[in-house]
């Protein structure tokens, strides 16, 4: 039987924060990547806000060397990477637009990513009003704040321990309003069902979301890789190709 290749979408992985657990998911991003003609990173893949490294600049080098690494393992994929609220610091914009002049398989976005009939976004764009400029806004406040001092990590630590933040997560995030928001930026985008888009994928929430139906689009979230948390690559919509020919895919990207 021919090999082929199929397209993955994963984000909030939140590398060097104390409650990520995304080392524990290497071994899965590696299985998929090695199987992909396509993989979208959604943001917050790198949590800068929440490093537990010695210093921002040492987040910053780290994050480019682990995409670098990843990229470089896998020359028949294409590797996509949207901002997130908590990855969308301008040092680390530089750095990655560098690494994606030097490989040209890697493109990112800051808020928005169409291809073929799929769209992909981090989803913090549901925090507040729902438009490229508020969102802006929000994260450049974000960007402002000063790092946490170290004794706010062990507080997290606790609250991660003691599962506090889903009970949280639930109450605070209800997955109707999450989605009219959402279904309503993409309307003001021109990316919804009207114009062709069937499937729609975003992180952000930390809430597993498996294709459910609103608005005539079907969404999907693989929650978050975070201890105590769900976690999932999706495998997304997009056309698997044969492994002889993985730049099929990307033409998509061109739609």
């Amino acid at each position: 039987m021919a090999t082929t290749l199929r397209s993955f979408f994963l984000s909030d992985l939140h590398l060097f924060a104390r409650r990520s657990s995304a080392a524990a998911m290497t071994p899965r991003i590696h299985h998929a990547a090695a199987q992909a003609h396509t993989m979208v990173l959604g943001g917050d893949i790198f949590d800068f806000k929440w490093s537990t490294r010695p210093s921002f600049e040492h987040s910053i080098a780290d994050s480019i060397a682990w995409l670098d690494d990843l990229i470089n393992a896998y020359p028949e994929c294409a590797f996509y990477y949207l901002l997130g609220n908590h990855d969308a610091h301008p040092r680390f914009v530089i750095e990655l637009d560098r690494l994606a002049f030097r490989q040209p398989r890697l493109v990112w976005q800051p808020y928005i990513l169409k291809l073929g009939t799929c769209v992909f976004l981090h989803g913090d764009i549901v925090d507040g009003e729902p438009t490229d400029i508020a969102l802006a806004t929000r994260r450049k406040l974000s960007e402002d704040k000063p790092q946490p001092h170290p004794s706010r990590h062990l507080l997290y630590d606790a609250v991660v321990q003691a599962r506090i933040h889903r009970v949280a997560g639930a109450i605070a995030i209800r997955r109707t309003a999450v989605l009219r928001k959402l279904a309503m930026y993409l309307t003001d985008q021109g990316y919804d069902a009207s114009h062709g888009v069937t499937d729609v994928y975003f992180g952000h929430t930390h809430r597993d979301v498996d294709g459910v139906e609103f608005g005539g689009l079907t969404f999907h979230n693989g929650g978050a890789s975070i201890k105590g948390l769900p976690f999932r690559i999706i495998e997304t919509k997009l056309p698997s190709v044969p492994a002889a020919e993985p730049s099929k895919a990307n033409e998509l990207a061109k739609q």
